[in-house]
């Protein structure tokens, strides 16, 4: 995040963003510290929300909302055609901001020609996904098998599903 907000530009987009996804939140503030004083403590910065009146650390920020933060810095700040890795991308956020979260990678991954890898347990995520975007994983006895969900024998009967209303 600090290197965000050296780049104005980037640091507004990033703003922007998170503005968006979490329409509570209002700014970070950045705290000039002596390393000494804080002990190991790592608080460079406080956030700001606009329903309250006071600034927050980053202890009073849920787990997914901190997530956000890194997942929005850390795809601003790669470098062109790079890979970003997100383990379980769902844990600890809401459903819909995982799904607006999805929306803003796949964007990053067509401007930054950037590749956007990550695992997932939720059937709400790869509903939201193409299934020539998942790679379905499955352990047997002789170790791990890959399948393009496109490829998969079952993608027959899960398209039908889908257009049905179903889910997968």
């Amino acid at each position: 995040l600090s290197r965000l907000m050296k780049d104005q530009a980037l640091y507004d987009q990033f703003l922007k963003i998170v503005r968006k996804l979490m329409p509570n939140f209002s700014d970070f503030k950045e705290l000039k510290v002596d390393a000494e004083k804080i002990k190991g403590k790592e608080f460079m910065v406080l956030m700001q929300e606009r329903t309250l009146q006071r600034e927050l650390s980053s202890q009073s920020f849920s787990e997914g909302d901190l997530k956000t933060f890194a997942i929005i810095a850390t795809a601003l700040d790669i470098k062109d055609h790079s890979s970003l890795f997100i383990e379980e991308i769902e844990n600890g956020m809401h459903p819909l901001r995982v799904e607006k979260l999805i929306e803003y990678l796949d964007t990053f991954s067509k401007v930054k020609n950037i590749q956007v890898i990550f695992t997932t347990h939720s059937p709400a995520v790869i509903n939201e996904l193409k299934p020539h975007h998942v790679l379905y994983a499955e352990k047997n006895g002789h170790g791990t098998r890959f399948e393009l969900l496109s490829e998969s024998e079952d993608v027959t009967r899960i398209k039908k599903l889908l257009e049905k209303g179903g889910t997968i």
